[in-house]
């Protein structure tokens, strides 16, 4: 989120089920599994400013995951693939 327009870092993470790659730009990550049962498969992770929400994309089809407070109540809304949602207060 505080990065500028152009800048990018790239890590490595490993994990049991995959070795991955996530690489961070402004308002995006970008994860692509490398080596497992899903290499070569990916998801954008995107920041939408004007909603203070992040979604999950595949190229086709966007979900919203979560959306700050827009009002400063202090809040982060969840939601969950079953359609339930879940506000969060952060005091």
């Amino acid at each position: 989120l505080a990065m500028n327009e152009g800048d990018s870092d790239t890590q490595m993470v490993m994990t049991p089920s995959g070795n991955y790659t996530v690489t961070a730009t402004k308002n995006k990550f970008h994860i692509e599994q490398i080596d497992g049962l899903n290499a070569g498969k990916s998801v954008d992770l995107i920041y939408n400013a004007n909603e203070m929400a992040w979604y999950a994309t595949d190229g086709i089809e966007n979900v919203k995951l979560a959306q700050g407070d827009i009002n400063g109540n202090q809040w982060v809304k969840l939601f969950y693939p079953n359609g339930k949602t879940e506000e969060i207060a952060l005091q």
